[in-house]
């Protein structure tokens, strides 16, 4: 049976491709953007990601780097149909003249109201949450206890969640998810500027899952020290627009594991977690056709790179495969585990009454 659903997953998810120009450079997205990633492809550069909570500051996943201001280095706004770039400083590292860059957007939502309940602890002081786009982005202040449980707003329980200190240089993106292990997910994290595999950090989430209303946090300072701010990216799966999960790779090209999403991914973030390799990001618009081999790395300033027999992946109407068949690092490698995050491009049928078409 078909897939049917309601939403069109552009309105809440985007991956959009410009080149630099040093100069005002709007992008239309349709939307207003909560949460922006930017990542220069034809050449070395960071990954920039801003947030509605930071307006022009953004954090890297690739470093460990407090928040910097990057007014001055082309970035300008955030806006009610998408973003709006300058070449103030040259363009800097998000407009400089002459290179590609990839962009994806997450739609946000409500600014008022979040949920709480009796166990929550800790109310963020500012956010953009949607439970139809399934994104909440939250900013707080941590109190360094143990269990403490901060209100999330989506009305689910999240799958996949990032924080960052934003107030102490060295602290780097903290991952927790759902998929990272079969009996105690929330006792490992992962680290997005790391190449390294899951860790047991109990000081991280509490050995707690996340529940409709709450995050459960450790006592680090790297997701809840007292008196630090704090930054948080929570996702939980939407029928036709996201999905997370594992998978364990073959090592084959022609016996891999196909990951049924519901949906023809417009962007995939895959990491090894039981070993040592790279953030990788693929999505449908820097590669025109199957077999994807165009990957870029969220823990790494490296420009695309092209490399089909160690990182190569076909993406389908309604779900993804990867199709490497050597290299340790790839997404396929025999017998290892791997976490995704996936984002649609389109449905496999919405109320628009179009399917989604193949690669």
């Amino acid at each position: 049976m078909a897939n049917y659903i309601s939403i069109q997953p552009n309105e809440f998810f985007k991956t959009q491709l410009y080149t630099g120009n040093a100069a005002a450079n709007a992008q239309t997205l349709g939307f207003e953007p909560a949460f922006l990633w930017i990542k220069k492809y034809s050449n070395s550069a960071s990954n920039y990601l801003f947030d509605s909570e930071n307006t022009t500051y953004s954090t890297s996943s690739d470093d460990s780097a407090a928040p910097s201001d990057q007014s001055g280095q082309g970035f300008t706004s955030l806006d009610s149909t998408g973003f709006t770039l300058s070449g103030t400083g040259g363009g800097g590292g998000v407009n400089d003249s002459g290179p590609n860059f990839a962009s994806w957007s997450w739609r946000g939502g409500t600014t008022s109201g979040i949920t709480t309940n009796g166990s929550t602890t800790i109310t963020p002081s500012a956010y953009s949450f949607s439970a139809a786009a399934g994104i909440s982005i939250l900013k707080f202040s941590g109190n360094s206890t143990s269990g403490a449980k901060l209100a999330h707003g989506l009305g689910v329980a999240p799958q996949f969640i990032m924080i960052k200190n934003l107030t102490d240089a060295g602290e780097s993106w903290n991952i927790g998810t759902e998929g990272i292990d079969d009996t105690s997910p929330w006792e490992y994290n992962l680290v997005l500027s790391e190449d390294e595999g899951r860790v047991q950090y109990v000081n991280r989430w509490n050995d707690t899952a996340p529940d409709a209303t709450n995050i459960t946090l450790g006592n680090s300072s790297a997701v809840n020290g007292t008196g630090k701010t704090l930054m948080c990216y929570c996702f939980a799966p939407v029928r036709g627009l996201s999905h997370m999960g594992r998978y364990t790779g073959s090592g084959s090209a022609t016996d891999s594991p196909f990951l049924y999403t519901g949906f023809k991914p417009s962007f995939i973030m895959i990491k090894r977690n039981n070993g040592v390799g790279p953030w990788m990001i693929y999505d449908i618009k820097r590669s025109g056709y199957n077999i994807i081999n165009k990957y870029l790395q969220a823990n790494a300033v490296s420009a695309e790179d092209y490399n089909e027999a160690n990182f190569g992946l076909e993406i389908y109407s309604n779900g993804f495969c990867p199709r490497s068949t050597s290299g340790a690092t790839g997404p396929n490698q025999s017998g290892d585990a791997y976490n995704y995050l996936a984002f649609a491009s389109e449905p496999l049928v919405s109320s628009n009454g179009n399917a989604a078409t193949a690669r």
